[in-house]
């Protein structure tokens, strides 16, 4: 368990940075590198969401108190933490409830080779 936490903590502070940058990188990178580790889908989603969601929510919160440029729309506030919460307490419990009827480490691979290969025919095209 401690040298899990010591390879976890570098992994989350690099996603960390590079999504407050980038906008993205906590589940998009994170995700595929913890299940290569070893590590089981719902482990995964139980670590980086709640961490994915807590960075975004520091930007924005940072974002609209020191740019002046950026004003955040109260309802849309309102229409994320009323849709997206209990989507991920749904999605958090589909993947612990079904997890012995899909292999989610599969599904996974699938989409996002599928993903690499449209990019690639994008680019080529």
């Amino acid at each position: 368990m401690i040298d899990s936490i010591f390879l976890i903590l570098p992994l989350i502070t690099v996603l960390s940075i590079f999504q407050t940058i980038a906008g993205t990188g906590m589940l998009v990178l994170g995700t595929p590198i913890l299940i290569l580790i070893g590590y089981e889908m719902i482990q995964v989603m139980t670590i980086l969401l709640p961490l994915s969601i807590l960075n975004s929510l520091i930007n924005l919160i940072y974002l609209n108190i020191h740019s002046h440029k950026i004003k955040i729309d109260k309802n849309i506030i309102k229409t994320f933490f009323l849709f997206c919460f209990p989507s991920i307490f749904f999605g958090l419990f589909f993947l612990k409830k079904f997890d012995y009827l899909i292999n989610f480490n599969l599904l996974l691979n699938y989409f996002q080779y599928s993903n690499l290969i449209i990019i690639a025919l994008n680019l080529l095209l």
